[in-house]
């Protein structure tokens, strides 16, 4: 398996799949939405993804990450129909 290294300091010390939360919300895991049909008034078909982090041990630099991206693509894709 690849190593996961840092894209600022280049370390190997990654946490990964940190949890990602919003505060203003108590605690609720922050979530990415793409709406597959804009343009309709009801039944949007909206798609989520929750976000997780990769954090380098070293030097802090965090990067985000959908979940699901394959499912967000889609939904993009048809939105734009």
């Amino acid at each position: 398996m690849k190593a996961i290294l840092c894209s600022k300091c280049n370390s190997d010390k990654i946490v990964q799949n940190a949890s990602v939360r919003c505060r203003a919300e108590s605690g609720k895991t922050l979530v990415l939405r793409i709406v597959r049909r804009p343009d309709a008034l009801i039944f949007k078909k909206a798609i989520e993804s929750e976000v997780v982090a990769r954090v380098c041990g070293e030097c802090g630099y965090t990067e985000f990450y959908a979940e699901e991206p394959q499912a967000l693509y889609s939904a993009h894709m048809e939105s734009l129909q």
